[in-house]
């Protein structure tokens, strides 16, 4: 296998571009002296404080001083909603007095004092800095004019009250709640600063702190610094706009920092917002298939007709959802086939496209698994053109086409499909009962593998004795009866299956019973992996009907059989976009005149064929199989092993990355990525996080074989 490169398409500086700076708004005039104000401005970004404020006469407004059994000082700060305290303890066996400049500490001594800073906070006392006493008039009863600063651990304050010392302050709020945002999506808010003191203050560049996860991108950034070189007088205001764009789901934090010139350094404000995802195109499974229909023991018990249409509920049934469901996973297994012919499964109250779903010749039992959309009744059709035959249709899942559902499971790429069991390599063939258990094909601890919900494979019966049926499940609980894979002697029967995923300690995998008494080889080749739980991966758009952009027969995108041994590129951009990874499609070999195998892969630079197979034929038969295209610049890699042989694909819908790339704010005029390695694609950063976090281990050809 060859891992895709997951390209960011951007550098992370670029997620927030500066705007224009926003002029200082007009001020009134400066205050002059005997000056009351509390002005406290927080040092962290944590729930023990942020922002800036200030206390005074204004807007009903008080500042209250009184003295301390100690000899010190408190004032105190009121505003409605709002209570600060700071209290000013001098060193023991001193009272304060004005020209004092002390050191602080936890408790007082005789070389150091202590401050303590009550607020809505909560308590905190400064175990280092020091407190600068500039004015101080009273005595042990009450003290009427009292000035002093002081900086260290819980911040920096400047108290006045009827005081002639000049002071310097801001109002910023300690938090700015930037609301909820689908992911990558984008919010922005005002953060408004004011000076409050009776200087002139000069800002720098205000700055948003970087993640501490090399791997994460940054949610917060600055779209525009309306404070930057701006010199704001007393009273007056400037503004930062601050933007959020989340890369995860659930509450995002952030730190703006707002620095200037009063040699007290920056102010910071706590930035908090909530990454939103919705369930459009995620995929719900079932723990095992369900059967919607069986023409052998259902009504009349008789087998379609060559050339009907029956038309199957699927939404409201077998514990599928009424509504929201935009297309269900299908397992479609044609019985006792008296002609040659193809089942075409597709939505109801469309015209029939020109596309199968299986093929098959006379007197065969074999299935194939379709993704269909649904009819806007909540229906598909299933048109036999063919003699007759009997239908068994079992689904696996579905996909949601409403966003308020209970968010799926998203498709995670892991490159291009990988060979991992083949027991002609050493187990032998499976006889009847005999069970591979693949239960950590997936190798990872539990916390690394629980999110893993369905584990996608392409299985293959080899070298049958006499016909049966190979069943893919879990490993856990009963085994159910649906059948996956249909053989017979003589022919190589491929099908693909979307599995739910069994979990143990060692990983997550799945099991494959022969439960028929013949025996058969068993190949398996892993497509892909679904995670649970995921804010990101890869989600299913559904086409109107099945588009068909292969058929050599025509010609359709490529003209001419396809020759023995040849590679030839698909261009699928007739489907594709922008965000598209894989294409969801049904391909059916035609005819060949020698017994082959179809591969397909993405055709990255650097990427060599898999050794994995997606389809193979026998010769003179026309054969389908469903088919995860991964692609590259909206074109694939198709190889034919042997013979000559024409082929079809039908596409069913695309495999596209979640969150979109056609979002709102400054992501939106980034240019995409041009790289190969990139795919075209500006949205697969959020692969690199999740692939940080999550260690697991394709196992590869080891597996158990347990016989009867």
């Amino acid at each position: 296998m060859t891992p895709r490169t997951l390209a960011t398409g951007l550098a992370a500086t670029a997620l927030f571009a500066v705007g224009g700076l926003a002029a200082a708004l007009p001020a009134a005039a400066a205050p002059t002296a005997p000056f009351t104000a509390l002005s406290v401005r927080f040092p962290t970004a944590g729930a023990g404080g942020t922002g800036a404020l200030t206390y005074d006469l204004t807007d009903g407004g008080a500042v209250l001083v009184a003295p301390t059994p100690e000899g010190g000082v408190t004032t105190t700060g009121i505003r409605t909603g709002s209570v600060t305290t700071l209290r000013v303890t001098p060193r023991v066996g001193e009272s304060l007095a004005a020209g004092q400049s002390i050191q602080l500490a936890a408790t007082p001594t005789a070389t150091l004092g202590s401050v303590t800073l009550t607020t809505g906070f909560g308590d905190c006392t400064y175990t280092s800095g020091s407190v600068v006493v500039h004015e101080l008039v009273g005595d042990s009863n009450s003290t009427t004019t009292f000035a002093a600063d002081v900086t260290g651990t819980c911040g920096t304050v400047q108290a006045r009250v009827a005081a002639a010392t000049s002071w310097t302050g801001l109002a910023v709020p300690g938090s700015v709640d930037l609301g909820s945002a689908d992911l990558v999506n984008f919010a922005e808010r005002d953060v408004v600063v004011k000076v409050t003191g009776t200087s002139a203050v000069t800002f720098g560049t205000a700055t948003v702190a970087a993640p501490t996860d090399p791997d994460a991108f940054p949610e917060f950034g600055i779209v525009a610094d309306g404070c930057k070189g701006t010199v704001v007088v007393p009273d007056g205001t400037c503004t930062v706009t601050v933007g959020f764009q989340p890369w995860f789901v659930g509450e995002r934090t952030g730190t703006l920092s707002v620095p200037d010139t009063t040699g007290t350094g920056s102010t910071l404000v706590r930035l908090v917002g909530s990454g939103t995802t919705d369930s459009k195109g995620t995929y719900s499974g079932f723990p095992a298939p369900k059967r919607l229909l069986d023409t052998r023991t259902d009504g009349a018990k008789t087998p379609l007709a060559g050339g009907s249409t029956t038309r199957l509920q699927v939404a409201g049934v077998a514990g599928i959802p009424a509504s929201g469901v935009s297309a269900v996973v299908l397992n479609l297994t044609a019985v006792n086939t008296a002609t040659a012919g193809y089942f075409t499964v597709y939505p109801n109250g469309v015209a029939r496209p020109t596309a199968s779903s299986i093929n098959f010749p006379k007197g065969w039992t074999g299935a194939n698994m379709v993704t269909v959309p649904v009819g806007a009744d909540g229906k598909v059709a299933l048109y036999d053109n063919g003699g007759a035959a009997h239908a068994v249709v079992d689904v696996l899942g579905w996909y949601w086409s409403d966003t308020e559902q209970p968010l799926g499971s998203q498709l995670f790429p892991i490159g291009d499909a990988e060979r991992v069991y083949d027991s002609r390599l050493g187990d032998g063939p499976l006889r009847g009962g005999d069970v591979v258990d693949l239960s950590d094909l997936v190798l990872g601890t539990p916390t690394d593998t629980a999110d893993i919900a369905q584990i996608i494979v392409n299985i293959t019966a080899v070298g049958a004795t006499r016909p049966g049926v190979l069943t893919a499940w879990s490993g856990e609980g009963t085994r159910p009866k649906a059948s996956t894979v249909n053989y017979e002697p003589k022919v190589i029967a491929p099908n693909m299956a979307v599995v739910t995923a069994g979990h143990g300690a060692g990983g997550a995998g799945l099991r494959i019973a022969n439960t028929t008494s013949g025996s058969v080889h068993v190949v398996v080749d892993l497509v892909g992996i679904q995670f649970a739980n995921s804010p990101y991966g890869l989600r299913f758009t559904p086409r109107a009907t099945p588009t068909r952009i292969l058929d050599t027969r025509v010609p359709t995108g490529l003209a001419g059989p396809f020759g023995p041994a040849q590679t030839r590129t698909v261009n699928a951009s007739k489907v594709t976009g922008l965000d598209t990874w894989a294409i969801v499609a049904n391909t059916t070999g035609i005819k060949p005149t020698k017994q082959t195998y179809l591969t397909t892969w993405s055709g990255e630079p650097g990427s060599q064929r898999p050794d994995a197979s997606l389809l193979n034929v026998n010769p003179g038969v026309v054969r389908s199989a469903s088919t995860y295209a991964f692609t590259d610049l909206n074109r694939f890699k198709l190889y034919n092993n042997a013979g000559s042989m024409h082929v079809a694909l039908d596409v069913a819908g695309t495999l596209d990355f979640y969150p979109s790339s056609d979002v709102t704010g400054p992501l939106a005029a980034v240019t995409p990525a041009t790289s190969s390695d990139a795919g075209g694609l500006t949205t697969v950063r959020g692969f690199t996080g999740r692939a940080a976090r999550t260690t697991v281990t394709v196992k590869g050809v080891n597996a158990t074989l347990t016989r009867r």
